[in-house]
């Protein structure tokens, strides 16, 4: 009997030391494998971190937020996919509300927020648009159920709502109701394929124009408002180590008050601009999980000045940061090639209409 415990007594003994050397190492490599904090690490040149949002509380964080909109009061409106979700917030990033649910909102994917306060919504995987008033209560959902036409990013313009989707550009009014389809799904200069970044804004000599990030096709391309083909930086890939290409992935875009065009790169984890005309300004940012870097970045919007909300979707976080020009960092512009016009440096490429 003093033989069985003594055996039960070492077992015991035995578990508990492997307990807390087991601890002990998962603390360890915790303390290893940690990222950086903001003291740890200097601020990629060009960006001044103001805030870093995580989540509506401690505790109940973000999962893969997948873009940002701004009403017109300042507020910011968080697409937190993940947890089928809209998190608000005012301009300096506190929190103000939640709503939505996988019924509601399944998977959004882009918000924008009109004058009065209703919300458009949009959903890759439930190939949907839905419209919210004010108060986050659902007053219209529209399926879609032609691959080309699944919506993607969703915009804003004097009274009607711009819409990208899997192969088109959809106009329609303020109930979502359809008025014009623009473009089709393709490679062709003109065509898109998985558009992830639209805004209408004033390009060149034309007071107006459809300003699209035509992600798959790695290159921004410019419409008319009829939908005629504009203007174009980039060109689809070759192959998957194509390495003549103007981006990494091109996603979300935002304009400032200067015309300028700021575009995600994603799978580079930076933020291209380019002024008005079409001239390359450089790039900002840096791969990382510090304030001030980004992993894999969606989405950007302009709040004024040089302030910016960047949704840093795998790092579960919306920044808030100030971007400065003048240390933006030059992109080696791939060469010209005959059957592109690359890069112009002193317009957008054209096609000569």
């Amino acid at each position: 009997m003093a033989s069985d415990n003594k055996n039960l007594y070492r077992r015991i003994r035995t578990v508990t030391v492997l307990g807390v050397l087991l601890i002990a190492l998962l603390l360890l490599l915790q303390k290893e494998t940690k990222p950086l904090s903001e003291v740890d690490v200097e601020t990629p040149a060009g960006i001044t971190h103001i805030r870093s949002i995580y989540g509506v509380k401690a505790g109940d964080n973000f999962d893969k937020p997948e873009s940002v909109g701004i009403d017109k009061d300042g507020n910011l409106y968080v697409a937190d996919t993940g947890n089928h979700r809209i998190a608000v917030f005012d301009k300096s990033g506190e929190y103000i509300r939640h709503f939505g649910d996988r019924k509601s909102v399944p998977y959004p994917l882009s918000i924008a927020i009109s004058k009065s306060g209703r919300m458009y919504v949009t959903s890759l995987m439930m190939q949907r648009l839905t419209i919210l008033d004010k108060n986050g209560k659902v007053k219209k959902k529209m399926q879609f159920k032609k691959k080309d036409e699944i919506p993607l990013r969703v915009t804003l313009y004097k009274g009607k709502m711009y819409m990208t989707t899997v192969g088109k550009i959809m106009i329609g009014d303020m109930d979502g109701n359809i008025e014009k389809r623009l473009s089709k799904e393709g490679r062709a200069l003109g065509m898109l394929e998985y558009p992830n970044g639209i805004a209408v804004t004033k390009v060149g000599k034309l007071k107006e124009a459809i300003v699209i990030s035509d992600s798959n096709n790695n290159r921004i391309q410019v419409f008319r408002m009829n939908g005629k083909p504009y203007a174009y930086l980039g060109r689809p890939p070759k192959s998957l180590k194509d390495k003549g290409l103007l981006f990494g992935l091109p996603t979300g875009l935002t304009i400032d008050q200067e015309g300028r065009v700021f575009v995600m790169d994603s799978l580079n984890h930076t933020v291209r601009i380019f002024n008005n005309a079409g001239d390359d300004l450089g790039e900002l940012g840096k791969q990382g999980s510090s304030d001030g870097f980004f992993f894999y970045p969606t989405d950007i919007q302009h709040m004024g000045g040089k302030r910016f909300v960047i949704t840093d979707k795998w790092n579960d976080r919306a920044q808030i940061v100030d971007l400065t020009l003048s240390e933006t960092k030059k992109v080696k512009t791939p060469p010209k090639k005959k059957k592109f016009i690359w890069w112009n440096p002193l317009s957008w490429g054209n096609y000569g209409n």
